[in-house]
């Protein structure tokens, strides 16, 4: 019982963690326009629908994807963290779909990459009652964000590029 407890404590945290990054990453960051305002950690990206250069639904795919990352950090540790996990997971892996629908082969490599990580994820989640499976779900999870971080940075800087205030 405690194990289960600690094991829902850092699933938590290291949702938490996962939203934080994601935020951090997916926000005002390596635009060329003077606004620099990535400091709150908890800003969402302004590049939303026909706000940039590009397609509008190339960023409206973006905006759904970084939602449904952002439910990484939104488990309820009440219930089955693994169903909760895998379903996040699933909705994630239909948003990266779509976005590779509208993006093209722009962000092929960096998608691929994501698509790798939440494979990996999904075993980890699997594994979770296992030794180590925590861990493993823990760093799976990090590999996750750092590759959605890539795919919102690429598209920030190309498609959802921002302009002006």
């Amino acid at each position: 019982m405690t194990t289960g407890n600690w094991t829902r404590a850092r699933l938590a945290a290291a949702g938490l963690a996962a939203v934080v990054l994601l935020a951090a990453g997916c926000g005002d960051d390596n635009n060329s326009g003077d606004g620099n305002s990535s400091a709150g950690g908890t800003t969402t990206t302004e590049a939303s629908s026909g706000s940039g250069s590009g397609s509008g639904e190339v960023c409206d795919a973006l905006d759904q994807l970084k939602s449904s990352v952002s439910k990484l950090g939104q488990i309820d540790t009440s219930e089955d963290v693994s169903e909760s996990l895998s379903s996040t997971i699933d909705d994630i892996e239909q948003d990266l779909s779509d976005l590779a629908d509208a993006a093209g082969d722009e962000v092929k490599p960096e998608v691929d990459q994501l698509k790798s990580s939440l494979s990996e994820l999904k075993s980890a989640v699997a594994d979770l009652g296992t030794e180590g499976g925590v861990r493993a779900a823990t760093n799976a999870l990090g590999d996750v964000l750092t590759d959605a971080t890539a795919v919102a940075d690429k598209l920030a800087s190309t498609d959802c590029k921002q302009t002006g205030s």
